[in-house]
């Protein structure tokens, strides 16, 4: 697949972000479809999750590059969210 410069730039930020399975993050804002080389949609229910604490269940892998980081939120479902809206909190 080739990717847009875009693109490239957002796995380059994903991965020095260095998220870990376990980190809590807190998701700090809404992202919308596509945005900043995200390669994944922003769903209606993931308004839900901005302002609430999750943990990651699954960080930057090379077989989902563009999709987010996998994280898990009580009483909401597993959703992937791009890197640039979440915080590390400890």
């Amino acid at each position: 697949m080739k990717m847009s410069n875009e693109q490239r730039m957002y796995i380059h930020g994903q991965q020095r972000a260095d998220f870990k399975p376990g980190d809590k993050v807190k998701v700090v804002d809404k992202a919308y479809a596509y945005q900043a080389g995200w390669g994944n949609v922003w769903a209606e229910k993931m308004d839900d999750a901005v302002g609430q604490i999750g943990e990651v269940i699954e960080p930057y892998s090379e077989w989902k590059d563009l999709e987010g980081i996998t994280v898990g939120i009580e009483e909401l479902m597993n959703f992937e969210y791009p890197y640039f809206i979440l915080e590390k909190v400890e």
